[in-house]
């Protein structure tokens, strides 16, 4: 019987009866993880670069006293990092979520930088304009219809 299904298949007995030899698979990288970790490596990078100029401004003793901005920068710059990569990659609420954070950051960091050179008193009114353009956001990704 089983010479019989040999000569149907075409093949010798012997390589019907062996085991086949144990074949490694490589187990597939989950998408989801490696999209997060492209994405909180590229923020390390905007955080290493950010380190970077404020150690290189604590050198030159003109902007010693402002190097601190650079991280008030950072969050910023990683916000624009994280929409990029959430418009790409995420779904409506990351989106929101990004956008939001890429309006507060900058609102924080014009405010910090306004009051750092003492440009003006008012900069708590950046946060009472960025409000309803908060809620412009939310409604913006609540109700837009997605193709």
């Amino acid at each position: 019987m089983l010479i019989q299904i040999a000569e149907i298949y075409n093949i010798t007995l012997d390589e019907l009866v062996k085991p086949l030899p144990d074949k490694k698979i490589k187990p597939k990288l989950n998408l989801g993880k490696k999209r997060m970790l492209i994405t909180l490596l590229s923020i390390g990078l905007v955080w290493f670069v950010a380190t970077g100029v404020f150690a290189i401004f604590r050198f030159i003793p003109q902007t010693a006293q402002f190097a601190y901005l650079s991280f008030l920068a950072a969050p910023f710059v990683s916000s624009i990092v994280a929409t990029v990569f959430s418009v790409l990659w995420g779904r409506r609420l990351t989106n929101t979520i990004a956008c939001s954070a890429l309006l507060w950051t900058f609102v924080l960091m014009l405010s910090q930088f306004l009051s750092a050179f003492n440009l003006t008193d008012l900069y708590w009114l950046f946060y009472i304009v960025a409000a309803p353009f908060q809620i412009l956001i939310i409604l913006w990704f609540v109700f837009r219809k997605v193709k």
